[in-house]
């Protein structure tokens, strides 16, 4: 016999979406804890990005999905669908602001004094520019081939999240 959760009450449960974003939070606590080395500080921050285009392709999507039939049954945590996605644009805009500013306000600072460099590529000198372009020729170029459609050659699959 399956277990009614919805018996103990919405108060008992805490939103999927909303767990999920905490632990973006968390990854952005590890990327601001500095006695973490630099690099590592920044994969979490990568991390972190990653896990909100996830989040957005796939669980902002499946709420809308649910506003856009006209959904208004509420989830476990008696949450529904337009409700939570006002309250997880609430919590993105927040998050998202602490990752713009830990990026350019910290680490960016912490990669310089470590002898790390991200710079536009105007700021690059004409022999740092002529070796990206011979760069790009080489390996990055070959792999941007067009993709023919036609009759003969049907639209291949195209992976998500992928270069090639």
């Amino acid at each position: 016999m399956a277990l009614d959760l919805t018996s103990f009450g919405p108060e008992r449960f805490s939103s999927r979406e909303l767990s999920r974003l905490e632990f973006g939070a968390r990854l952005l606590d590890l990327a601001a804890d500095r006695r973490l080395p630099i690099l590592e500080r920044c994969k979490f921050v990568a991390i972190f990005a990653d896990m909100i285009d996830e989040f957005f392709q796939v669980r902002v999507v499946s709420l809308e999905d649910k506003v856009a039939a006209g959904v208004q049954t509420p989830s476990v945590d008696g949450v529904r669908p337009r409700q939570q996605l006002a309250a997880i644009r609430e919590r993105v805009l927040a998050l998202t602001e602490r990752q713009d500013r830990l990026m350019l306000d910290v680490l960016l600072p912490a990669l310089a004094e470590a002898g790390i460099a991200v710079v536009h590529y105007a700021q690059l000198s004409a022999e740092e520019m002529a070796t990206l372009t011979t760069y790009f020729e080489e390996h990055v170029y070959p792999v941007l081939t067009p993709l023919a459609v036609d009759p003969g050659h049907p639209f291949p699959m195209i992976s998500n999240l992928s270069l090639n």
